[in-house]
């Protein structure tokens, strides 16, 4: 699993998903479904990377729940981004047991590479 350095973790404005780009990425896009969430990938169109993570109130009740499920697909993003194919944009859609107490960090980043290299966007390609 690549591990960025200080500084190129960070998720930058830029790479964050504007509110026209979540309605694109369900038109346009396809879907790959994961053990914690679902990612959704669609061709950039500007050329630009970017992410979005998306929590239903229907799937996590609470609002401390859909905090850290957005928080935790965050992180899974930011640490593997190195690894990531440059033009693409990325949503995860969180499934419920993305915040089950016997979820570990390191499953979901896992978890994340490995939908990653299915949807043909992780450095190498597909498995």
């Amino acid at each position: 699993m690549p591990v960025p350095v200080r500084g190129e973790a960070r998720l930058r404005r830029a790479e964050r998903f504007e509110r026209a780009d979540y309605r694109r990425i369900f038109d346009e896009g396809r879907s790959y479904p994961a053990r914690y969430f679902v990612l959704w990938v669609a061709q950039a169109t500007d050329g630009a990377a970017r992410f979005g993570a998306v929590v239903s109130k229907r799937t996590f009740p609470l609002a401390v729940q859909r905090n850290r499920a957005r928080r935790l697909m965050r992180e899974a993003y930011r640490l593997s981004k190195g690894g990531l194919m440059e033009g693409f944009h990325l949503m995860l859609l969180g499934r419920r047991r993305l915040v089950d107490s016997t979820t570990r960090r390191d499953d979901i980043i896992r978890d994340f590479a490995s939908v990653c290299r299915r949807a043909g966007v992780w450095k190498g390609g597909a498995r």
